[in-house]
């Protein structure tokens, strides 16, 4: 990799890490604006699913334990 690639892929790992979740993102025009709202997305319905047993994740202790 040249070191011109290196400071690029660094500099846009920089962006991503520093960026945190804003509810604008579900309106956002950028890759990581749309990441977010997703991966956001994707998290409130798995913990509002809950289990297939009928449990919720968030009320036990430990989470891999059924």
């Amino acid at each position: 990799m040249t070191d011109e690639a290196k400071k690029s892929l660094l500099e846009h790992a920089a962006e991503v890490a520093e960026h945190q979740y804003d509810v604008s993102d579900y309106d956002g025009t950028t890759q990581i604006a749309a990441g977010t709202a997703e991966t956001h997305e994707q998290f409130s319905d798995s913990y509002a699913a809950g289990t297939s047993d009928g449990g919720f994740t968030h009320d036990r202790p430990d989470a891999s334990q059924p």
